[in-house]
């Protein structure tokens, strides 16, 4: 799968797990065109989408939000944020399904320097986070995938291969 020319709105993060026999039957028609270039066209054409308010939510299911869509599939419960250095309880969440390593945003437990989720406990239902942008939970220098889904096959173990973890973030070279 090749990425799209805009680099901004690319789905192949999100579009990794397709399979080669659902990609035969799809067409990408706007893949190599920027999104300035798709609402000019919009604009030429007098569609209505020319000005259409920005999308961040998932586009494909509707005007659904992330915790609404996934609480139709997923049961929640609400929990205990909890502080790592001190144990103590900083606030509540209504699921920890909700919540990514590395989120700072969305956690309602302000106050001073922002707070960080930097670990879950799905069992005890618990989300763990820190004011320590350092904290070690947060970085790593490895990495091991598990499960990966080639398109056609494996590249050959001389292939460069680079990963994205997150959307828009910076590409990752494998290191033989």
């Amino acid at each position: 799968m090749l990425r799209a020319r805009d680099d901004n709105k690319d789905q192949t993060y999100f579009l990794y797990r397709v399979t080669s026999e659902a990609l035969s039957k799809t067409i990408f028609p706007l893949g190599d065109f920027t999104k300035a270039e798709v609402r000019e066209m919009a604009k030429e054409r007098g569609l209505w989408t020319a000005s259409k308010k920005e999308s961040m939510g998932i586009c494909f299911v509707g005007q659904v939000g992330i915790r609404e869509f996934l609480s139709e599939y997923v049961k929640t419960a609400p929990g205990n944020i909890i502080d790592q250095q001190t144990g103590s309880v900083v606030g509540k969440h209504d699921g920890a399904i909700f919540y990514t390593l590395g989120q700072r945003h969305g956690l309602n437990v302000g106050g001073g320097l922002p707070y960080y989720v930097v670990g879950k406990d799905m069992e005890k239902n618990e989300v763990y986070v820190s004011r320590s942008i350092d904290n070690e939970s947060l970085w790593r220098k490895e990495l091991r995938l598990a499960d990966i889904h080639w398109i056609n096959q494996a590249p050959h173990k001389d292939k460069d291969v680079q990963v994205r973890l997150r959307h828009r973030g910076a590409f990752i070279r494998r290191e033989n």
